[in-house]
């Protein structure tokens, strides 16, 4: 699979992991570059990083 150009970028706020979108098309489609994960704050980088790259392999995800 190819990875996309436009990554994920984590990162922690107000107690949940947001994800902040580089891909136009999600940024059009939700009117937001940001959303929330389903991860609390309480769940360390690498593992987030990682729960977050196995559902999206599409993109390269980091923590910013």
């Amino acid at each position: 699979m190819n990875k996309s150009p436009h990554p994920i970028y984590l990162y922690p706020e107000n107690g949940t992991w947001m994800a902040q979108h580089t891909d136009p098309m999600i940024i059009d489609l939700f009117g937001t570059d940001t959303l929330p994960t389903a991860y609390t704050s309480d769940m360390s980088a690498d593992c987030v990083v990682g729960l977050v790259g196995d559902k999206f392999p599409q993109y390269d995800v980091w923590e910013k």
